[in-house]
């Protein structure tokens, strides 16, 4: 096997440049308050989206370090305790990375279903654990079963996008990618 060349090293690092990019751009928009229409302001779940895209497609790709260290940069810059955030993330991470065969070769839906039934329980979950650090001032569910509903109809549209990334990324592992020369 040759060794590979310049070119080859700058395509398989700017192909593997855009997920992550994708993924910070996700990140800034899960800081800022969407104005919707129904309900005011709210702050879709668009992070978990793509933490749950590549845990079941790439589950390599993102670190369950660098998950979590965006979940605490997202408690910081939104002022949730810290931990929380980055907890949800990288439980969610790790348990579908375990059931991501599930879903191979399903349709869409099945996916679809699948981010549901995970937004709702890290929604649920991201709650309850709110209102026990916060115990003096449980939140209301409503909001944050609002934004996980929100979340859920904005999935198809942010799945598009990453779906359109993953096909630009290398199908096969490069010298780079294991660390062989």
């Amino acid at each position: 096997m040759s060794a590979p060349n310049i070119s080859e090293w700058l395509d398989w690092y700017g192909r593997m440049l855009v997920p992550h990019l994708l993924i910070a751009g996700l990140f800034l928009l899960n800081l800022v308050l969407l104005p919707i229409p129904v309900g005011g302001p709210d702050r879709p779940y668009f992070l978990l989206m793509a933490v749950f895209y590549w845990a079941v497609y790439r589950p390599t790709l993102i670190s369950p370090a660098y998950v979590f260290l965006l979940g605490l940069l997202m408690d910081f810059l939104c002022g949730m305790p810290t931990g929380l955030n980055a907890f949800i993330l990288v439980a969610t991470q790790w348990i579908i990375r375990d059931q991501r065969r599930a879903f191979f070769g399903q349709p869409f839906i099945t996916l679809w279903t699948g981010f549901a039934f995970v937004c709702l329980g890290a929604s649920l979950a991201k709650w309850i654990l709110f209102g026990f650090i916060n115990a003096r001032a449980w939140p209301p569910v409503e909001p944050v079963l609002a934004t996980a509903i929100l979340s859920i109809v904005i999935f198809p549209l942010i799945a598009i996008l990453l779906f359109l990334t993953h096909r630009i990324l290398p199908r096969r592992a490069s010298s780079a990618e294991t660390g062989t020369i």
